[in-house]
Formats: C-alpha cells, structure tokens, sequence
C-alpha cells in the first residue's frame, strides 16, 4: 500500500503538565496530527504526540515536504495498523536514513 502526508494539522495551546506540586507546570502544546491519504482514496488521521501520566511528547520534524516526499517513496503492508508507534518508527527511520545520507556525502566524496 502506498501512502501520501497531506495534512499536518495543529492544536497549539497552553496546557498544565505534570503530576505533582513540584514537577507541574504549563507548557505551550501543539498537538500534531499527521493526516494520510491511502491509495484507495482513504484518509487516515495519525497523532503525533503522546499523554502519560500528565507529560506530553510530540514528534518535530524539521522539513515536513521531505518527510512527506519519503513517505511518497515508502511501501506499508495493507495490515499495518496506523498508529502512534507506527508514525514514530517511521519518523526515526527517516530521521535515521537522512543522518546516514548526511554522512555519506560529507565523509566519501
């Protein structure tokens, strides 16, 4: 199955994180939710940040157009369930091959 980004959307507030007294604060969110097109026509809404136990996470991209063209790229089994774990794999695994590309051209030629 091929996939394509089309969509980043973005909820960015303010929100109190932590669990206690002494770790609480606010912090500005952004909440990201990466929104893919699957070949059939199908549109498929991914959360790219995470809430547990009061701490938030969210994953940053620095170039989403060249995410998006990595993903174009990209072939996923029609059983891969699109979630949170899938999207942060497939966010280190592009991360990953960009540094080792990086490399290469810096370090052989």
């Amino acid at each position: 199955m091929k996939l394509k980004l089309v969509d980043v959307e973005t909820n960015p507030h303010e929100e109190e994180v932590g669990t206690c007294e002494f770790c609480m604060s606010v912090e500005m969110v952004n909440e990201p939710v990466f929104v893919f097109k699957k070949d059939n026509g199908e549109l498929v809404r991914v959360k790219a940040f995470i809430w547990s136990w009061g701490f938030y996470d969210e994953e940053n991209i620095e170039n989403i157009v060249d995410f998006a063209a990595y993903v174009n790229e990209q072939e996923f089994d029609e059983e891969q369930e699109l979630d949170y774990s899938w999207l942060t794999n497939l966010i280190y695994e592009y991360k990953y091959e960009r540094i080792v590309n990086k490399w290469k051209i810096t370090y052989l030629y």
